[in-house]
């Protein structure tokens, strides 16, 4: 999970919820690429910056 100021605030603008405490990161894949984006499961849209 990413806790940051800009992440708690998009995520829970995204999600409308003020208890959200971050956003998870995917964790599959291999070492290169698991833990570069979003949870796929979690935000089910193209969501990167």
């Amino acid at each position: 999970m990413m806790v940051t100021p800009s992440v708690v605030r998009e995520a829970r603008r995204h999600f409308d919820c003020d208890t959200l405490e971050g956003a998870e990161l995917e964790d599959y894949g291999s070492t290169s690429t698991s833990f570069t984006h979003w949870e796929k499961r979690v935000f089910m849209v193209r969501c990167s910056n």
